[in-house]
């Protein structure tokens, strides 16, 4: 009974990484693709670029069927991002940097913070349900024995 919930809630909390926008960003002109945590794209996302210093977009659209965005920078320096991807339940909205160099390739640009630990959480979260799942079966078996040992 035990492994069958165990089971149940770890299947259940599998998609909660499912909310939340993650981006990359490639060089030439500058692509970026919007995606979901498990790497799915996401389309029809509504997608802003603001030039260093400018408060009027300096490119506006929305990602295509593979959540990708392209534009053509004219000027190096940090370059504001703005996504927006509507839902049913609201907007979700993520802004992040993008510094160009002065021939307008990537720098560097801000990473998503989840990303730079989510390998780490996910092996631990792995770690403690292995050890939550031997916990419960060696608690029912030492239940099952006293049981036994009272007949």
């Amino acid at each position: 009974m035990y492994l069958k919930i165990l089971l149940i809630l770890f299947l259940s909390s599998i998609s909660l990484f499912a909310h939340g926008i993650f981006y990359d960003v490639t060089e030439g002109a500058v692509n970026i693709r919007i995606s979901t945590a498990n790497n799915l794209s996401i389309s029809n996302a509504d997608v802003e670029v603001f030039a260093p210093g400018g408060n009027l977009a300096y490119a506006r659209g929305f990602t295509d069927l593979n959540g990708n965005f392209a534009f053509m920078p004219d000027s190096g320096g940090k370059w504001h991002v703005k996504v927006i991807v509507p839902s049913d339940h609201g907007n979700h909205e993520k802004e992040f940097n993008i510094e160009l160099n002065e021939d307008y390739k990537v720098k560097d640009f801000d990473r998503v913070p989840v990303e730079r630990y989510l390998g780490f959480f996910s092996v631990l979260g792995i770690m403690l349900g292995v050890f939550g799942i031997f916990s419960f079966y060696r608690e029912y078996k030492r239940k099952k024995i006293e049981n036994r040992l009272k007949s």
